[in-house]
């Protein structure tokens, strides 16, 4: 899996810093573009039978169905699986939290997988690609309501720390506006033993590895969220990325996304 697939939609600043405690440390900076990119949540599981399809679309969404800029792809793996006799490494009870709330917001009683979310409503038509090319054309059509700057700094091969400026348009509601950053990883790859995939290779990309949520918006609608991440046991830097989004957590409405290549000494 190439690292082309890490879409960063503006590269201002890559600078190297040789130190005496580390051999190198690197700070970049991106920052959002002027489309309304869409955030596309896929929630699948290793231990449910029906879902490698939907991550073998997540994984060539771009650019076969439409461009990097336009979305922001992320698959949380959710662990109500589990149970069924293989345990999903990628899963975690926080992301199937995130689903039912979803799923409240958007007036569902129940949550499935694969289940597609775009732009905090529920997406059925995901398997069209003329669908999806239309709802994500016809939504980037309208200006963002938030913009970001994002800072990252290696501090150490195991350790990311960010800082995420965001600012919201003037006009928009921010009491229930979040920003949240997530770490993921391409290119992974698991042979499954037990449940219902047993005896497949599965293969996934955009797999949210962390995901962290800053606090309230301040009056002005602005932020600046600092915060770090501690990478994976299993990270490989050249296959992750950072993406960020606004989202208002009583309508589900995104205002903004944006993804990043992971800041590297050699990016």
């Amino acid at each position: 899996m190439s690292t082309t697939k890490l879409s960063s939609l503006t590269l201002l600043l890559c600078i190297f810093i040789q130190g005496s405690t580390f051999a190198a440390t690197a700070i970049c900076e991106d920052r959002s573009g002027g489309l309304r990119a869409q955030l596309i949540e896929l929630y699948t599981s290793e231990g449910c039978s029906s879902c490698p399809p939907a991550d073998r679309w997540l994984s060539t969404l771009v650019p076969k169905v439409v461009k990097a800029e336009e979305v922001v792809p992320l698959a949380f793996h959710v662990d109500y699986w589990d149970r069924l006799g293989w345990r999903d490494r990628f899963a975690d009870p926080s992301y199937a939290a995130r689903q039912y709330a979803s799923a409240k917001v958007s007036g569902s009683g129940f949550v499935f997988t694969p289940q597609v979310v775009l732009a905090g409503r529920n997406f059925a038509a995901w398997s069209s690609i003329g669908s999806v090319q239309k709802v994500v054309r016809d939504a980037s059509a309208v200006a963002p309501d938030a913009s970001f700057v994002l800072r990252q700094h290696l501090v150490t091969s195991g350790r990311i720390e960010f800082e995420v400026q965001a600012q919201l348009r003037q006009g928009v509601s921010l009491n229930n506006v979040r920003v949240h950053a997530a770490l993921f990883q391409n290119g992974l790859v698991t042979d499954v033993a037990k449940g219902e995939n047993s005896g497949n290779q599965l293969h996934h990309d955009y797999v949210v590895r962390k995901l962290l949520t800053s606090k309230a918006i301040d009056h002005s609608g602005k932020i600046r969220f600092q915060e770090r991440f501690t990478l994976p046991d299993d990270a490989q830097m050249r296959m992750m990325g950072m993406a960020v989004f606004a989202q208002d957590a009583e309508t589900g409405v995104v205002l903004q996304a944006m993804s990043a290549p992971l800041c590297t000494s050699v990016r």
